[in-house]
């Protein structure tokens, strides 16, 4: 049977999502250069016919002090740029900044997930290590009503009195990190993060630089609050590495994130506005 949404409906007209990624973390495919061609060709046949490559960079700072090294990355774009895939030798990762509804979105991850697993063989001969949802929304209160992002978010994500500090100067930030309960033997972590910025920056600064295509939605110069909700497993699952576990394990972390949302992170009147 078909994964299906435990949480609530709760669609928003005045959308504030600028961004959701899934991340499936696999054991090493050594040798994923030889592969694709032929993830080219089933990604083109599911509608992502432009590729990409890139070097992507890993800092890991060891006794010997800063190690950078490089690792090979190919992207994979719609025609309309506004959803990719980006594949390494060990990940997977679905990005979307045009989002209905999550049926929607996870359908687009199962076909991206399981073309990969397909023809590396690794349904087979792998082994699942990390799935990750995160969910990215941006706050832009109403300068000519007089708003600040502290209607649109609850007491406890507020900080500091503006008082405190010479107008305009308070930057807030908030993250808060807790276990949640996927099913009888598996758990995840949440992890909620608010940051302020008046430099433009719609995403975090690690999301940028791959982000699909989207609108300017933040202004440079004017002060926008990013509601960054990350809720991930971490184990091993597999061999094999059922599709349907998969599936089944990102409805899960999708309902958590949804329910924190609406229910300990944003105010009635911030549902009430993008209503």
């Amino acid at each position: 049977m078909a994964p299906t949404r435990q949480c609530e409906f709760l669609p928003l007209s005045k959308q504030p999502l600028v961004m959701v990624l899934c991340q499936a973390k696999f054991s090493t495919v050594g040798n994923v250069a030889e592969y694709i061609p032929a993830i080219q060709d089933r990604f083109r046949k599911l509608g992502y016919p432009i590729q990409q490559q890139s070097k992507a960079k890993h800092y890991v700072l060891g006794p010997a002090g800063m190690q950078v090294s490089e690792k090979d990355r190919w992207v994979f774009l719609t025609k309309e740029g506004y959803h990719s895939v980006i594949v390494d030798a060990e990940q997977v990762v679905l990005q979307a900044t045009a989002y209905d509804r999550f049926e929607t979105y996870a359908a687009r991850l199962g076909d991206a997930v399981g073309a990969f697993l397909r023809v590396t063989e690794h349904d087979r001969y792998g082994v699942l290590q990390r799935l990750g949802l995160r969910y990215v929304d941006l706050v832009r209160p109403r300068k000519e009503l007089g708003e600040d992002f502290r209607v649109y978010v609850q007491p406890g994500l507020r900080g500091l009195d503006e008082s405190a500090f010479p107008e305009g100067a308070l930057r807030c930030g908030f993250e808060a990190v807790g276990r949640t309960r996927l099913a009888d033997d598996q758990h995840g972590t949440l992890v909620v993060r608010l940051h302020q910025n008046d430099q433009g920056l719609d995403l975090p600064p690690d999301l940028i630089a791959d982000a699909p295509k989207r609108p300017e939605r933040a202004p440079r110069g004017e002060l926008v609050t990013l509601v960054d909700i990350d809720h991930f497993w971490e184990g091993q699952q597999g061999p094999p590495i059922e599709a349907d576990w998969v599936a089944e394990r990102a409805y899960l972390l999708h309902d958590h994130i949804i329910n924190a949302f609406h229910r300990h992170v944003i105010t009635e009147e911030a549902r009430r506005i993008w209503a």
